[in-house]
């Protein structure tokens, strides 16, 4: 997450982000938070500038584009199933906590979003980033991959490619009339950055995953985190800091030459319910 003071009341900073925050307060001295949410500048400015004239004065900018990634929180339809089918939604390009799910890819102009769910090594629906399936009655293991690609533009160069991989059993609920959530582990991402979005070689990196609301009371912990400075070729597995929780610290060591760390995390809980996600280019490096 990014915060600085003001240094005037106005749009966002250059480079142009997509996403951000203002927190201010109001005519009134209450409290306030200005968002802006658009790929297109003019209207990112806009939506800001609305909120000046209504009386809002600008104090902190903040942002949360860390590290983007697939992220499913409460402001869309959760991953459930209803009799014997299940149904998925999947937000490729979430921000680093779980404040924003997010569909639009950041202005990118070339993008895939491919999701597959599997029994056993069966696949048995696919789609793009959603899909519904109708599976057997009995509890059985699932697979459930989602990728998402976008090209890189000037304004965010980060998460070219991502792959996350969930694992969850999941029977008929009692009637066929009756909804389960599915149980799919959420990463979440922490890690200073500057201005222009990157982290520094050795900066801290936390990872808390979590269950989304209404999940199982099985709470869910990091396994493994890898790191790697070459798009993915070579990886090398961080040491973890217990953070609580299940939240895993790890400490960059990223050499003089990178330019990109690429992130691939482990996470599960006692039900067998587990993820690994890769984010490729998950943030820029200082250099």
């Amino acid at each position: 997450m990014q915060v600085r003071e003001c240094a005037h009341l106005g749009a966002p900073r250059a480079p142009f982000l997509a996403r951000g925050d203002y927190e201010g307060v109001d005519a009134a001295g209450r409290a306030a938070v200005v968002r802006w949410d658009s790929d297109d500048e003019d209207t990112a400015d806009e939506q800001i500038r609305a909120a000046q004239r209504a009386g809002v004065k600008l104090l902190l900018f903040v942002n949360d584009l860390d590290v983007v990634r697939p992220r499913i929180n409460d402001a869309v339809a959760p991953p459930v199933r209803t009799g014997d089918e299940i149904d998925v939604t999947l937000p490729s390009w979430g921000d680093s906590g779980g404040n924003h799910a997010n569909w639009t890819p950041f202005g990118s102009g070339g993008t895939t979003q491919e999701t597959r769910l599997c029994r056993d090594r069966t696949l048995v629906a696919e789609g793009g980033s959603a899909l519904t399936a109708t599976v057997p009655s009995p509890k059985e293991t699932y697979r459930l991959v989602h990728e998402a690609t976008r090209t890189a533009t000037a304004a965010f160069p980060c998460s070219t490619a991502t792959r996350t991989e969930w694992t969850f059993t999941s029977a008929r609920p009692r009637t066929v009339q009756d909804s389960e959530q599915l149980p799919l582990v959420q990463l979440d991402y922490t890690l200073p950055t500057s201005d222009d979005g990157k982290a520094a070689a050795d900066a801290p990196l936390l990872v808390p995953p979590a269950h989304l609301t209404g999940g199982p009371d099985s709470a869910p912990r990091v396994a493994k985190v890898e790191v790697s400075y070459d798009d993915g070729a070579t990886w090398t597995t961080a040491r973890l800091q217990d953070r609580g929780h299940g939240t895993a610290g790890v400490a960059l060591h990223a050499p003089a030459s990178a330019q990109y760390l690429t992130l691939r995390v482990q996470a599960g809980d006692g039900r067998g319910n587990t993820v690994t996600q890769t984010v490729v280019h998950a943030v820029g490096i200082t250099g």
